[in-house]
């Protein structure tokens, strides 16, 4: 009987036992459980924190390009793939810059790199790449720290400055210009009123210097007002405001204003008015004017003495269609690629009238263009030019 109670108390005690093993076990395994949780919910946030990083680095305006201390790419953004013209399906993770002078672009990055030994500072290094206009890129490296100290790697960024670059020549050009442009009337005022004060000429010459000191000036006004066209339409400030008009009447008053012109150079000048009044159409009155006069005024200055002008109009596809015929000495080819851009004179032009700013027909291309039409040019050396310009109807 002691031995059966002696076994049956060594049987309960094994249960205990289970019993409890049973309950650490499930400790440790409710444990487990909540660690691999906490696991896969750490994971989650690294993941999300990951996605934000990159998406981050990737809609970055400049490019980022990160280098190992063996000069593998270890990181590298969508927006400098686009500057080294590098696909996304080219892999260039885990590869040596020296390895990949095949592409130009990065050839041209590993000779700057090379040539600075990859310290390139903001404003102090630049990439220069050739595609379909040259492109200007300010380089900046720098070196990759961990919190220990070690460093990592290089990081590259590449900011494109093409677009100060150019404003920058514009600006020094458009100074350049506009101070010689200023200074031939001013030069002409000067030597006027230089010759009035000297009191030796007469009042006949007085007067003739007086005329040519009021046409300097009035070509200074004008030059200046011109100036100040192109800085609002440079700035968006050029306000417009849409009144209907019938065109062909603004055409006529506009040939009145040159009479006197006409008369002077013995041109005929033929104004072709459609026998059927046209559609009406919507515009800046002021600066429509503006355009028929710079062109109405340009056709006379470079048609010869006893030449013609031709002023058409027609209608159609829902459009009003402007031209102005010259017999002059007409473009060329090259010169007219390059007509409506700011400050160009033509070489044939500059041969008949020495004066003018070169900001006419950049003003009128701009006017025309802010009204919904188009302006362009046919021209051949020696045979003339006939300037066209579009309105639209509606």
């Amino acid at each position: 009987m002691t031995n059966f109670l002696k076994k049956e108390k060594h049987d309960l005690e094994e249960v205990i036992k289970y019993q409890n093993s049973l309950i650490e076990l499930d400790k440790i395994a409710k444990m487990l459980i909540k660690r691999d949780l906490a696991l896969t919910d750490s994971k989650e946030k690294l993941i999300k924190e990951k996605g934000k990083v990159d998406a981050v680095i990737n809609s970055l305006t400049d490019g980022l390009i990160m280098i190992d201390l063996e000069q593998k790419i270890i990181l590298i953004n969508p927006k400098a793939q686009s500057i080294l013209n590098v696909t996304k399906e080219e892999k260039l993770i885990g590869k040596v810059l020296s390895e990949l002078v095949n592409f130009p672009q990065i050839k041209e990055l590993y000779e700057v790199l090379a040539k600075t030994e990859g310290h390139c500072r903001e404003k102090q290094c630049e990439l220069i790449l050739k595609e379909s206009i040259e492109k200007i890129y300010e380089m900046q490296t720098t070196l990759v720290v961990t919190e220990t100290q070690e460093t990592i790697g290089t990081l590259i960024i590449l900011h494109d400055v093409t677009r100060e670059r150019l404003i920058n020549k514009m600006k020094s050009e458009f100074i350049t210009i506009a101070a010689h442009q200023l200074r031939t009337p001013l030069t002409g005022i000067k030597w006027s009123l230089e010759m009035i004060n000297t009191g030796t000429i007469t009042e006949e010459e007085e007067k003739e210097f007086l005329d040519k000191a009021y046409q300097s000036n009035e070509r200074m006004i004008k030059l200046v007002n011109s100036l100040l066209i192109v800085s609002h339409l440079d700035e968006g400030r050029f306000v417009y405001k849409f009144f209907e008009i019938q065109i062909e009447n603004l055409i006529q008053e506009i040939i009145e204003n040159f009479k006197i012109q006409i008369k002077n150079k013995a041109i005929k000048c033929i104004f072709d008015k459609p026998k059927i009044p046209l559609s009406k159409t919507k515009v800046d009155l002021e600066k429509i004017q503006m355009v028929l006069e710079n062109l109405i005024d340009n056709a006379i200055k470079y048609t010869p003495q006893n030449g013609k002008i031709i002023i058409s109009l027609k209608e159609n596809n829902n459009k009003i269609e402007v031209s102005i015929k010259d017999s002059g000495m007409g473009i060329s080819k090259e010169n007219q690629e390059r007509l409506f851009t700011k400050f160009f004179r033509s070489t044939e032009a500059l041969k008949i009238e020495t004066s003018g700013s070169g900001l006419g027909l950049f003003i009128a291309k701009n006017i025309i263009e802010a009204h919904g039409g188009q302006i362009w040019v046919k021209s051949k050396e020696g045979r003339g030019s006939t300037f066209y310009f579009t309105l639209p109807i509606d």
